[in-house]
Parts: C-alpha cells; structure tokens; sequence
C-alpha cells in the first residue's frame, strides 16, 4: 500500500515546512506577540525606511538570518520575515512606547540593537538597528 508520501515527496517536504515554520512561532513567542502588536498601516503613520534580507534574534532560541524585513513608521516598526517562513508569522508592528529598554552593542564587529517588548528580547542588526536608534532616540528616557 501506496502513500502520498511515496509517489509525491514535495508534499512531505511541504508540510515539513509548515510544521517547523510554525513550530517557530509558537516556541519563539512570535505567535502570541502576534495577537497583542498586529500590523494596521492606519496606525503605523507615514513609512520613513525599509531594510530587506536583515537578521534578527528573538529571544535567545531563534536566529532568523537574512530573512527579515524591517520597515520604520512614524509611530513604530513593522517586523515580518520573507514569504517562506511567513506560516504563522504574520507582521509584527511594535510602537514605540511599547519598546523598552533599547540598547546599541557590538556584537563582534556588528552593531546590534537589543530591545524588550513584554517579556521578549529582539536583537537587530546592521543600518536597521542604527536606524531604529536614530527615530526612537528622543524617547530612550522610557
């Protein structure tokens, strides 16, 4: 007897895929923060930059390497992985008073940007951090 998975190897791989993608989400806390912090772009105000391909820990589990876009608004940041692992990832958009404790390290030789929102730590690197740094400067005494 004959599977789906014998005569079609691509749908195994595709639910692979979505199992670990969503596995993710839901070990990172990217789901749950998902709930809290929806991206509406009525609220987000007007764009100022974008930051493609850019890498991001969450927490101390996950590295999401090269795979994240990172927009900066008047009112906050837009944070969303690339389409591939975007199963149960859906956009993040933090305002700026919901960041805290916003720190600029080197990390080796990168710059790197950690920040809190709720109980969960992101670090971001490279032009996106400096930028975040740059539009949330003058609300650091939070």
């Amino acid at each position: 007897m004959s599977s789906i998975f014998d005569n079609n190897p691509s749908v195994f791989f595709l639910l692979f895929w979505l199992l670990i993608t969503g596995l993710l989400s839901w070990l990172t806390g990217w789901f749950s923060l998902s709930r809290k912090y929806k991206f509406r772009e009525e609220a987000a105000g007007s764009k100022l930059e974008s930051f493609y391909f850019r890498t991001m820990h969450l927490n101390t589990f996950a590295k999401y390497s090269i795979c994240i876009n990172i927009t900066i608004y008047e009112n906050g940041v837009r944070i969303v992985p690339i389409l591939p692992l975007r199963f149960l990832h859906p956009p993040l958009f933090f305002k700026w008073e919901n960041i805290k404790d916003m720190e600029m390290r080197e990390v080796l030789w990168f710059n790197g940007l950690s920040f809190n929102v709720d109980s969960h730590t992101f670090t971001v690197y490279g032009s996106a951090a400096q930028a975040m740094y740059k539009y949330d400067a003058p609300s650091l005494d939070k």
